[in-house]
């Protein structure tokens, strides 16, 4: 099986939260690929078209294989790797801190950049 990198950008078949159906989405991977060695599965924020906040839009979606305007998605999930479709690219640095934003949100406001 293809291991992934933190930052690389992947096509895959994001499972909704009722299970009950997949949709085709672009999200980034976040954990280290000795993670998915050892589990087979990957951790991923997804992406999406739909505006999000000002702080969540990715600058270099063009150069990481989007097709559109792109934010990331306040959303932390783990999927199988089986579910990836396919690589579209990588995340640029200064978009790749943005994420620290994004887990920060959903963990604790304490550790949100000030």
């Amino acid at each position: 099986m293809t291991r992934f990198n933190p930052g690389q950008i992947v096509l895959i078949r994001f499972p909704f939260t009722d299970q009950a159906r997949k949709k085709r989405r672009p999200a980034m991977i976040v954990s280290p690929i000795e993670f998915s060695a050892r589990y087979g599965d990957i951790v991923i924020i997804p992406l999406t078209g739909c505006e999000q906040t000002k702080d969540l839009r990715l600058d270099g979606w063009r150069e990481a294989g989007l097709l559109k305007p792109t934010w990331l998605k306040p959303l932390v999930a783990t999927v199988n790797e089986s579910f990836v479709e396919r690589s579209l690219g990588v995340l640029a640095t200064e978009d790749q801190k943005k994420v620290k934003l994004v887990v920060g949100m959903l963990i604790d406001t304490m550790f949100v950049p000030r």
